[in-house]
């Protein structure tokens, strides 16, 4: 029993060093690649479960880690019981605590799609012909940059002021402002 927890803690410890060296690359480098996955589940029970690859990590190292301290100090039964407790409270509290509160300012953040239709913007990265760029603007004290693509598929170059036109699945179309 005492390797599975070793397993558990050295595999949920393993992944969090690795989630956190890959969103710092990957943070770094943007290849202009975004998944976004999002569960909306209205029952209280999924607030107790590790729904996401992070949470899930930190639930098994700490798992792992509460039961490499205890095994072989009290029974297995009480080992299993407070280690798996624990766990649960820790991913329950990080979630309530950091993770909701985090994900409810990165909604405020994100506007609707009508609520910036006619608004002006700055070109951040170049829009290249028929391809893409970037945006920024600001919308309620925030600064917003979000993936665009030209209207009429001219190339824009990076500082040039446009105005936004639409949104097509997370991408501002804009036009060049004379």
């Amino acid at each position: 029993m005492e390797t599975f927890f070793q397993i558990c803690f050295g595999a949920g410890l393993s992944l969090i060093l690795l989630n956190a060296v890959l969103g710092a690359v990957f943070g770094i480098v943007d290849l202009g690649i975004h998944f976004d996955f999002h569960l909306d589940l209205h029952f209280d029970l999924c607030y107790f479960l590790p729904l996401s690859p992070s949470l899930f990590f930190l639930f098994l190292t700490v798992f792992g880690g509460i039961g490499l301290v205890l095994y072989g100090h009290i029974i297995l039964f009480l080992v299993l019981l407070i280690a798996l407790t624990s766990a649960v409270a820790v991913n329950f509290i990080i979630w309530k605590f950091i993770l909701k509160p985090l994900r409810k300012i990165s909604e405020k953040c994100t506007p609707a799609a009508s609520d910036t239709v006619g608004l002006n913007a700055f070109v951040g990265d170049s829009i290249e012909e028929n391809g893409f760029g970037s945006i920024y603007f600001s919308l309620e004290g925030n600064t917003v940059s979000n993936p665009a693509k030209s209207f009429d598929g001219k190339p824009i170059e990076s500082g040039a002021s446009v105005v936004i036109l639409e949104t097509i699945n997370g991408v501002y179309i804009v036009e060049r402002l004379i």
